[in-house]
């Protein structure tokens, strides 16, 4: 599948994101700026083990990182994840993207090493516990 930010494929992607939101409501989420998308962020259960899930895309147009957006998706993602019944979620990162890398550190992430089939790509965890805000 392409981007969706290059324009290229759009109709496609929008296809994707409808069948996404119908399966699993609210799993697909945009932050607005009055009439801009600034962000988004797509979300699942890994497909090996359902009590684990999957945040697929996690992003910011950079003039809006810093700003607590970020912040607000992570606990997004966390409320997320423990309706439907998570213990924990994972993503993947490259390690040549040192400003995701360190957000994602710097609030819980836990970096599990790299992909096997990509060692550019880190595999990172969060759990969940009982008191997750």
């Amino acid at each position: 599948m392409r981007s969706p930010w290059d324009g290229s494929g759009s109709k496609e992607y929008l296809q994707w994101l409808r069948q996404r939101m119908a399966e699993i409501p609210n799993s697909c989420v945009h932050v607005w700026k009055q009439e801009q998308i600034i962000g988004q962020i797509e979300m699942m259960r890994c497909q090996h083990n359902s009590s684990v899930g999957y945040v697929n895309l996690f992003y910011l147009t950079p003039e809006y990182r810093g700003q607590g957006f970020g912040q607000q998706l992570d606990q997004y993602a966390a409320h997320f994840f423990k309706r439907l019944g998570c213990q924990s979620a994972r993503l993947n990162v490259s390690l040549t993207n040192r400003v995701a890398m360190r957000f994602y550190l710097n609030h819980g992430w836990v970096d599990l090493g790299q992909r096997e089939d990509d060692p550019e790509v880190h595999y990172l965890e969060k759990k969940y516990g009982a008191n997750v805000q």
